[in-house]
């Protein structure tokens, strides 16, 4: 990925935690902020969505649609940080067949 679309890609991504991550238990927002300040764009999303999960909170469909498409944009479909079967869990859930997302 190019760095203009790196910075499109974060863009996207802080506009979407900006709107969510107040709903986060603390150490989920703070782990997420972390990454963010150590340019960790992948980490962080990844990290947002199994905590979204974890914390069963619902997101718009159209959140939902743009984390499925930025997941997509950084790979996450392809290789995971924090678990193995990353793309197995969260694609049904960002394509809203089931989970909280529901």
């Amino acid at each position: 990925m190019d760095k203009s679309e790196y910075i499109k890609s974060s863009h996207r991504f802080t506009e979407i935690f900006g709107r969510y991550g107040d709903l986060l238990a603390q150490d989920s927002k703070e782990h997420v902020e972390q990454l963010l300040d150590n340019a960790e764009l992948e980490m962080a999303c990844e990290s947002f969505i199994l905590s979204i999960m974890d914390e069963e909170l619902v997101l718009d469909s159209t959140a939902r649609k743009d984390l499925l498409d930025l997941c997509s944009t950084l790979e996450l479909d392809r290789e995971s940080v924090f678990r193995a079967d990353f793309w197995a869990v969260a694609h049904p859930f960002l394509a809203g067949k089931g989970g909280a997302a529901g």
